[in-house]
């Protein structure tokens, strides 16, 4: 588990997936971010995402975030 607070990239978030037994991409992860999947997304100056771990963990155990 990540702890609290913590946010991954769009590829660090496809790679916990894959690892997890799930077929993503960065891209479907962009896709996710875009289409709203997850909630309390940061968005940095450049345009990129940061996604909570602990919704990535939610995806990872089945548990609500």
């Amino acid at each position: 588990m990540t702890s609290q607070g913590t946010y991954l990239t769009t590829v660090q978030v496809a790679e916990k997936l894959r690892d997890a037994g799930f077929t993503v991409t960065p891209a479907q992860i962009r896709r996710w971010v875009s289409n709203g999947r997850f909630t309390g997304v940061r968005r940095l100056p450049n345009g990129r995402a940061q996604i909570p771990a602990s919704e990535v963990d939610a995806i990872v155990t089945g548990t609500p975030a």
